[in-house]
């Protein structure tokens, strides 16, 4: 059997005389030179193929690069970052005009080249219909009218932008996991204290590290009084969201991380997050009792009592919150759901926030970042949006009515859908059982069964007639609301939750970081004269 040198050698000649009689252009052959000679590399690491593949779409070719688990399991033991195996099979391709190579990597059994390096010709006229049928079927992906520019993913769909070991989503078989753990077992098994030490520290605590984790959070969730001064200047009509923007801004001028970025370490970085998922929840809490009664409420630093129980505490009793006991289901409620939105992936805001630290700024004005892109109705607030769907409907009948009649307009339902999840969201399941369970036995003090029964018969009918299916914001509306939490105060929970997965995301970008920058295809006017302003007219300033 030849060897991967004397295989791509012959295959370059081949490649090279058939570019000859063609015609080719040198940056043609040029190309296919640099890909043969990457074949006959022996084994090469994940960085040269990185820059292999950028080296050949920068040119406008198409180049799938796809790694075989051999060559994936090598790599798990030379390279520190390497692909996660669910991506091993990805295959990334785009049609160009002229030419479509696929660049197979081969490590035990590397065939010939001309096997490994295969090289395709396209009439213009065979690839512009390929490009033209892509586009029909994919309205998020547009190519520039240049057929040698790249394609355009709109919102980043289907892009991988990175690697990451925090969280899976939708992965077949896996559904959605932090760290390896499933979402259904942390949600019944852990306290979010469990849950956000292993999103920071890549592990669940012992019982030991969970008390002294506990307590070491408590005394975090008392508020400064130049912040308590802050809130009380922000107006009535504020959004929760911006106030919890406005605290976590101003904190990071109280508390600031290092200037330098080399002075900053992944344990500075946890304290900041800790101190953030402590003090955002009494912020918010602090600003709304004091815009609706004027109470000063004070949160509970009690170094046993967990977050969602401090929670509910300052919630239900502002001002005497040592002799109020929270309703243990109550505290299951908000304690879970602040598990079961503590990680998703790279969702909008914390893209954002991994954009943000990209560039060595500090970690809470990532945070900051990530609040105001969850304040956007496309990300967060879906949760209050079903409330307020839903709250006016006092049967199924009147619910199903209603339902059928904004189907029949082609007007939103809110709370169903999932980019990702197509078959049903596993964050749902969690959150219907716990409003099944607050609708039975708090029935008379905050319990509804008619909500309940009424989200019900719409989940149903929407599996029924649209074939959709519940996403984690469509029960966590009837969970909350039978607590007795005000539905303005629903996504700030959220942002209590999920800070830790954001944290641990922005801790994850500076363990290998690299500035986030993607590239836009210009679509705008050609090279234009500059006409001086004293000369400018209407006529050739539109030139």
């Amino acid at each position: 059997m030849e060897s991967a040198h004397e295989s791509a050698a012959e295959a370059l000649r081949l490649y090279e005389a058939r570019d000859a009689a063609r015609g080719a252009t040198a940056d043609a052959t040029s190309m296919r030179r640099h890909a043969v000679a990457r074949l006959a590399a022996p084994l090469p690491k994940a960085k040269e193929i990185d820059q292999f593949v950028r080296h050949m779409e920068a040119r406008g070719y198409s180049v799938a690069c796809r790694l075989h688990q051999g060559f994936a399991e090598k790599l798990n033991k030379d390279v520190k970052h390497v692909r996660p195996k669910e991506r091993v099979r990805q295959t990334h391709e785009v049609t160009v005009a002229r030419l479509k190579i696929k660049c197979a990597f081969r490590v035990k059994h590397m065939k010939t080249a001309s096997d490994a390096l295969q090289i395709k010709e396209a009439t213009p006229h065979t690839a512009a219909a390929a490009a033209a049928a892509h586009n029909k079927h994919n309205s998020t992906s547009t190519t520039a009218p240049d057929n040698h520019q790249p394609t355009v993913h709109r919102g980043l769909v289907g892009v991988y932008a990175d690697e990451s070991a925090i969280c899976t989503v939708g992965l077949s078989g896996m559904g959605l996991n932090y760290r390896g753990y499933a979402i259904e077992e942390l949600a019944e098994h852990c306290e979010f204290e469990e849950v956000a030490y292993l999103l920071l520290y890549g592990r669940l605590p012992t019982r030991r590290e969970r008390d002294e984790y506990v307590a070491r959070l408590a005394p975090m969730r008392a508020l400064p009084p130049a912040l308590c001064t802050i809130l009380e200047q922000l107006p009535a009509t504020a959004h929760p969201m911006d106030v919890q923007r406005t605290a976590c801004s101003a904190i990071g001028t109280m508390e600031t991380e290092p200037e330098d970025p080399k002075a900053r370490t992944p344990e500075g970085g946890a304290r900041v997050a800790e101190r953030l998922m402590s003090v955002l929840g009494s912020a918010v809490l602090y600003w709304y009792h004091f815009k609706t009664s004027g109470v000063r409420a004070v949160p509970s630093v009690d170094p046993n009592e967990t977050m969602a129980s401090a929670f509910v505490r300052m919630l239900k009793a502002p001002t005497n919150g040592a002799s109020f006991t929270p309703d243990p289901l109550h505290v299951r409620t908000v304690d879970a759901s602040m598990t079961l939105y503590a990680e998703h992936d790279l969702a909008a805001s914390t893209f954002a926030a991994r954009v943000t630290i990209s560039s060595l700024s500090d970690m809470h004005s990532a945070i900051t970042t990530a609040i105001g892109t969850l304040r956007g109705p496309l990300h967060g607030g879906a949760n209050e949006a079903v409330m307020h769907m839903l709250k006016p409907y006092r049967s199924p009948d009147a619910a199903e009515s209603a339902i059928r009649e904004m189907l029949a307009k082609k007007q939103l339902v809110m709370g169903f859908g999932h980019r990702i999840y197509k078959g049903g969201d596993p964050r749902n399941k969690v959150f219907k059982g716990i409003s099944r369970m607050l609708s039975m036995e708090r029935e008379g003090s905050g319990g509804d069964p008619t909500l309940y029964a009424v989200s019900e018969r719409v989940e149903k009918l929407m599996e029924t007639e649209k074939n959709m299916f519940p996403n984690a914001d469509f029960y966590a509306a009837s969970s909350y609301y039978q607590c007795g939490i005000p539905i303005e105060l629903f996504t700030p929970i959220f942002v209590v939750g999920r800070t830790s997965g954001w944290a641990a995301h922005c801790l994850e970008q500076r363990s290998a970081n690299r500035l986030i920058r993607p590239s836009a295809v210009y679509t705008g006017p050609p090279p234009r004269t500059f006409v001086p302003i004293n000369e400018r007219t209407e006529e050739n300033a539109k030139l």
